[in-house]
């Protein structure tokens, strides 16, 4: 027997009402669920391609450890199963995080140490299971709780409970639920275990949703295309529509359709000219219960004015057309002789070049779009290229991202994407760290060659600085602190480009939200640098010298302004213009050095008169009595 089936069989017997002590050896899900990675050691955006397995018509089974996983907030991943054959499950929403969020009964746990709740957001769903592996702290309690979600969020008390007490492992379930309803489905347990440990973990194999049937008497549709296009305003209880071709059709279009139901009969009788009716005759499964949709097609009687640009890109970059024209910044080191364009016009309407052709961009390209009255358009497409590149490391989206906002007001490039592999950044003139990007991925890579490229780095995340990292130093989880507080160790600190507009005190957030900074709460030794401005607990803002970073040969200057995945929208004008002149400073030939006071300074006469100044790796290095200092007189 298919594995698959077996794991049917076991599926149905406890949707039956019996209840497994232990998952049987010979029950297994399919290979491709088998190897899903652990989200909490590899991450799962864009690495599972089959994060789910339907078992048969009703029932959708997921891994577990699809789970999109969130340390910091409860996000929802959306992810888009296709449908089971005959049921509804076009979209399940998969989360994964600790209690303290908010999406558990805490009276019931130990609500800080669970690390592992899952939740499910679902639609069409009667009822709900799931195996649980065996516990390791004795007897333990495991809850599956379903919870109404409406626009307002998750309802404040379960709808529908169970609870199973064992340490061993079984399956649990909840039935009866609305279908007409949205739930989420959360799955724990009151482990007294530490959090970090494995005792703070649900453990649960995979879970499944059942969905509600469909009646035999269903004669409905589920969708309509017209030439392959989704009938628009299509909705299954409309049964006639009505749609204006284009002036001049006489080919009848091509309607295709699809039941709600698998075994219903849906039959198509195209029109036999235009104007003419497509019927659809829909058969539900009892064989008895019928119902017809009408499309009535008719062709317009004057010839369209219509000679719009549409969806136009360059190079694969969007250009926003505004009162017939579009411009485009694109990278400084771009072949502006060879860029692909692509676009659509109006329906009826042609273009003077062809969509998808390779054009000369070197001076402004004119499209001439036609309408089918014969009227003309003529759109101007500017591309210019940039001064400057940016390269835009973040794992999250940029819109409402500040931070983002300020870097691309510059008039710079902006490349923004997801770190890879790349290690030469020759062709950027700064590069810039989200806080999003995952910290464990600064050990190899794109990120740990960053660490020592000779490219200026502004850097929002302090979780790159731990051994095995960057091994700069150890940070720390954070505070609720709103705001940073210069340096005074510095006497010359208020001349710092950094600071320029600014007061002592810096308000980074509007609001007060857990883990806001995250300070680094030492330095390996070396890497020190300059701590620009603290927060309780740490240094919030540094900056590392570049020949600590990059070597004696190294010009391109570092800082971290340490920030919070998610909080970027939250960020005030004082943090704008910080960010702003850090872009400045980073890309300017400037080089701020500090002075910690008279005891670590030379007078510059003393220095002219009785100093030996020497050349060391290129640098002016003054002697004077043993000691030596850097040409601004401060002790090195």
């Amino acid at each position: 027997m298919k594995k698959i089936k077996l794991f049917t069989l076991a599926l149905a017997a406890i949707l039956a009402g019996s209840v497994m002590a232990e998952k049987p050896a010979n029950i297994s899900v399919p290979a491709e669920v088998l190897t899903l990675p652990n989200v909490s050691s590899d991450g799962w955006a864009g690495k599972v391609t089959t994060p789910y397995f339907i078992l048969s018509e009703d029932t959708l089974v997921m891994h577990a450890y699809n789970a999109y996983s969130s340390v910091d907030n409860q996000n929802w991943m959306s992810v888009t199963t296709g449908g089971s054959s005959e049921r509804s499950w076009e979209k399940v929403y998969p989360f994964q995080g600790s209690a303290e969020y908010g999406i558990v009964d805490k009276s019931r746990c130990a609500a800080t140490n669970m690390e592992q709740v899952y939740s499910y957001r679902v639609k069409n769903c009667v009822a709900a299971m799931a195996y649980v592996k065996s516990g390791s702290n004795g007897k333990r309690t495991v809850y599956l709780d379903a919870y109404e979600y409406t626009q307002d969020g998750m309802a404040a008390v379960a709808e529908v409970s169970a609870s199973m007490e064992s340490n061993t492992a079984g399956a649990i379930k909840i039935e009866n639920l609305d279908a007409a309803k949205e739930y989420v489905i959360v799955i724990y347990n009151n482990s007294t275990g530490s959090k970090g440990s494995s005792n703070g973990k649900s453990d649960v194999y995979e879970v499944a949703f059942v969905a509600a049937p469909i009646a035999a008497d269903n004669a409905t549709l589920k969708s309509i295309t017209i030439n392959g296009e989704v009938l628009k305003g299509f909705d299954p209880a409309t049964e006639t529509y009505n749609v204006e071709l284009p002036f001049g059709t006489t080919t009848v279009p091509t309607v295709a359709a699809v039941a709600t139901s698998k075994k219903a009969n849906a039959v198509v009788t195209p029109a036999t000219s235009i104007p003419g009716a497509t019927t659809i005759l829909v058969t539900a499964e009892d064989a008895t219960t019928t119902k017809t949709y009408t499309i009535n097609f008719t062709a317009a009687q004057t010839a369209s004015s219509e000679k719009e640009l549409l969806n136009v890109t360059v190079g694969g970059k969007a250009v926003v057309i505004s009162e017939n024209a579009g411009s485009l910044l694109v990278s400084k080191s771009a072949d502006l002789t060879a860029l692909v364009v692509n676009f659509e016009v109006s329906e009826s309407a042609t273009a003077s070049i062809e969509s998808g052709s390779t054009q000369n961009f070197t001076t402004p390209l004119a499209i001439v779009v036609t309408a089918q009255d014969k009227s003309t358009a003529t759109y101007t497409i500017t591309v210019t290229k940039a001064v400057k590149d940016v390269l835009y490391l973040t794992a999250a989206s940029t819109e409402g991202d500040k931070m983002y906002a300020v870097v691309a007001a510059k008039g710079f490039y902006v490349d923004a994407r997801k770190n890879g592999t790349n290690t030469d950044f020759s062709g950027y003139d700064l590069v810039v760290l989200h806080e999003s990007l995952t910290g464990k991925d600064a050990a190899s890579g794109e990120l740990s060659a960053l660490a020592t490229a000779n490219v200026p780095v502004l850097n929002t995340k302090s979780y790159f600085y731990p051994e095995g990292r960057w091994g700069w130093g150890v940070a720390a989880n954070g505070n609720d602190q709103q705001g940073v507080r210069v340096n005074a160790k510095y006497t010359n600190i208020a001349s710092h480009p950094l600071f320029a507009g600014l007061n002592d005190s810096i308000t980074i957030y509007n609001t007060k939200t857990n883990k806001n900074i995250q300070p680094v709460v030492s330095f390996t030794e070396g890497k020190e640098g300059y701590v620009l401005a603290n927060v309780a607990g740490g240094a919030a803002i540094h900056e590392l010298p570049t020949a600590a970073r990059v070597g004696a040969e190294g010009t391109a200057k570092y800082l971290l302004i340490s920030l919070l995945n998610g909080q970027y929208a939250d960020l005030t004008a004082e943090a704008e213009t910080l960010l702003s002149n850090a872009v400045d400073y980073l890309m300017s030939a400037e080089v701020w050095v500090p002075q910690s006071g008279p005891s670590t300074a030379i007078d510059n006469a003393v220095v002219a008169e009785k100093a030996q100044k020497m050349i060391i790796n290129g640098q002016l290095v003054i002697v004077k009595d043993g000691v030596r200092y850097n040409a601004q007189g401060v002790q090195l």
